[in-house]
């Protein structure tokens, strides 16, 4: 992380940031056990995003899985709807 010059707010705001995190807490269950705004919570954190004082979590973003076939045996089905009834 880079070291910016912060206003007083954007200071506490990282505070706050800094003990969920070693409180393991997500940001709306410490904004809830601190009385904080949650949007308030979420636009300081992108302010701090913005000044490079803060990273992006990680599960933010998307993360490309490669699926693995439980079987390789491929299964088709077919069917015909006559009068509600399906007919295989």
């Amino acid at each position: 992380m880079h070291t910016k010059l912060l206003t007083k707010t954007q200071q506490t705001w990282l505070d706050h940031f800094n003990k969920a995190t070693d409180q393991n807490l997500s940001m709306s269950t410490y904004a809830k056990k601190n009385n904080l705004a949650l949007p308030a919570f979420y636009h300081a954190r992108s302010v701090l995003i913005k000044k490079e004082v803060l990273q992006k979590s990680p599960h933010l973003s998307l993360i490309p899985l490669t699926a693995t076939p439980v079987s390789t045996k491929i299964v088709t089905t077919s069917c015909r709807i006559i009068r509600g009834a399906c007919w295989g």
